[in-house]
């Protein structure tokens, strides 16, 4: 959230606006939130609730992608 200023990086909102969530570039795998390299800074985009949602929708067009949206 720092390395973002506290503003989404797609649209700019910031957390005065709205939540804000990190999202994964590559998704978590099937083991679900435990150490890994998929927790580093470089594969997590500080994003608002609704480029969240879109991210997650572009990613659902992807053939054998498993994505879970987890509330904040």
């Amino acid at each position: 959230m720092v390395r973002a200023g506290y503003e989404c990086e797609d649209c700019g909102a910031t957390d005065w606006d709205t939540v804000l969530h990190a999202h994964h570039l590559e998704p978590v795998g099937e083991a679900g939130y435990g150490p890994g390299c998929q927790h580093h800074p470089e594969n997590l985009r500080v994003l608002c609730q609704a480029c969240h949602a879109m991210a997650h929708e572009r990613l659902r067009a992807k053939p054998g992608t498993q994505l879970r949206l987890l509330a904040a």
